[in-house]
């Protein structure tokens, strides 16, 4: 705008001039503003080119920082991914030794785990209430038994009383016989009832040991429901960990395909910018070829000015060599100066249209020039735009990778500690099957005991029976047949483990 109001001001002074002096002034006006015009193309042209080059610079270089940028980001997406399949395989190799595929199959897996230590905890109670019942069944008999040996003593007891009040009479050798086959009878009654007492107190240490036994078995059992109680609990834990990270890989993969999209759309940002930026650089070489013509048009009209000012120094030498031949030729002179002064003022209004031309040529190139360079800022701000939200986004990028990292360093050491606790919750396991397998071998030896004890009742019950019993005053086999009755009730088959 201040060159072309430059320029319209000198030909304005140019006319004002030209109107007022003669030939020889506006030679040398002519050449003056010539001079300025030429300094003013030169200045402009400089400016301008300058003006390109820089803003062609920054955006070359604001253009090779962002595809920096964009490879940068490109090779943080490719090890995102390479990490992601880590933990998908560290996942799909976690768990069982015959290999889980998915967070569903490691669910699975513990599920099964939680009913498998249900089901022991339910056989351990079972066999619990087993040796229970055997207790108090092992109590019945043991007082049962113990009822029948004070039974035997108060009967021998009286026995010997009734013995000692007999007289020594007449009567004695008439009931010898009854006598000695009483004493035979007692005799082999003491001998029963000492066998019985024998029994009664294997029974009793048989029995004080299986207590001893269940009771350690009891304290064993709660031990184990204990930790089958804490197993429970960590396997609830470690189930909600894994809904967590389930979700939380979900959500990470739901972030990671917002953020290809993201780029997606940078990147068909970025090519239109770069599409833009070709168009603007097409635009400028043609602003370019452009100034080069008017250049050359410029050079030309030089030219011709040049040629005129040639023309008019050789009138005024003419011009000169006529006014010294004053006194010859005065009315040929002044005529002929007369003439040759009506075709300069022709000549100086074809210049003067000339200029005026080029003065209309000259507004409409720095009009022209303007447009350019209103659309040639339009272009740079909207560009600069778009790098400054470009960068924004990518910013915003880079945070979100690196609270994606710190999220998945997070994720990494909550899975190791699930894989602390599953080792944990596998060698508590295995302690409650050590500890299920001696309560096995303990109840198989207790089992064999009963067997052997009653093995050894029967037979001495069947050796018992086969002792003649003829004196009314002792029990007979209905008496002992009770506890027989007993001692056969109880099957081995209820100390067998279920």
């Amino acid at each position: 705008m201040a060159v072309n109001g430059l320029l319209n001001c000198q030909v304005e002074n140019v006319q004002n001039v030209l109107k007022m002096h003669g030939a020889h002034c506006l030679q040398r006006f002519l050449q003056y503003e010539v001079c300025d015009i030429d300094k003013n193309a030169e200045m402009a042209n400089s400016l301008h080119l300058t003006s390109i080059a820089g803003e062609f610079a920054t955006l070359t270089k604001e253009l090779n920082q962002s595809r920096e940028q964009l490879l940068e980001k490109e090779e943080e997406i490719q090890e995102l991914k390479a990490e992601r399949n880590n933990t998908r395989l560290l996942l799909r190799a976690f768990g069982s030794p015959a290999g889980v595929s998915s967070e569903v199959e490691v669910l699975k897996a513990l599920k099964s785990l939680f009913e498998h230590h249900k089901a022991l905890d339910e056989k351990v109670r079972e066999r619990l209430r087993v040796a229970l019942d055997k207790v108090t069944s092992l109590e019945e008999e043991l007082n049962k038994a113990n009822e029948e040996l004070n039974q035997y003593k108060t009967k021998s007891v009286s026995l010997e009383i009734k013995e000692e009040r007999k007289p020594a009479n007449g009567e004695e050798t008439i009931h010898t016989s009854k006598v000695s086959n009483g004493t035979a009878e007692a005799a082999a009654e003491a001998a029963r009832v000492v066998e019985m007492q024998e029994a009664i107190e294997k029974k009793n240490s048989e029995l004080s040991a299986s207590l001893s036994k269940i009771a350690e078995l009891s304290a064993k059992a709660r031990e184990l429901e204990e930790c089958f109680s804490g197993a429970q609990k960590d396997i609830a834990r470690m189930q909600e960990e894994n809904a967590r990270l389930t979700r939380d890989l979900k959500e990470n993969n739901a972030q990671k395909e917002d953020q290809e999209e993201r780029i997606s759309t940078l990147e068909k940002r970025y090519l239109n910018a770069q599409r833009e930026s070709t168009s603007l650089h097409d635009l400028n070489e043609k602003l370019e070829q452009e100034l080069s013509n008017k250049e050359a048009q410029l050079k030309l009209s030089e030219e011709k000015c040049r040629a005129l000012q040639e023309r008019l120094e050789l009138t005024e030498q003419k011009l000169a060599q006529f006014s010294r031949k004053a006194e010859a030729a005065a009315g040929e002179a002044l005529a002929q100066v007369q003439d040759r002064h009506g075709s300069v003022e022709d000549r100086i209004q074809r210049l003067e249209q000339q200029l005026e031309e080029k003065g209309t040529e000259l507004i409409r190139s720095r009009q022209r020039e303007k447009m350019n360079e209103e659309h040639n800022q339009r272009l740079s701000s909207t560009v600069d735009k778009l790098l400054a939200e470009s960068n924004e986004r990518l910013q915003l990028h880079l945070k979100e990778r690196m609270h994606a990292l710190e999220e998945k360093n997070s994720l990494a050491q909550e899975l190791e500690r699930t894989r602390k606790v599953l080792e944990d919750t596998q060698g508590e396991k295995e302690k409650i099957f050590a500890d299920l397998s001696k309560m096995r071998n303990e109840m198989e030896s207790l089992r064999r005991d009963y067997q052997q004890f009653k093995a050894e009742s029967l037979s001495r019950l069947s050796a018992a029976r086969t002792l003649p019993q003829t004196s009314p005053q002792f029990p007979t086999r209905s008496a002992l047949s009770p506890g027989a009755v007993v001692t056969s009730s109880i099957s081995p088959e209820s100390y067998t483990c279920h």
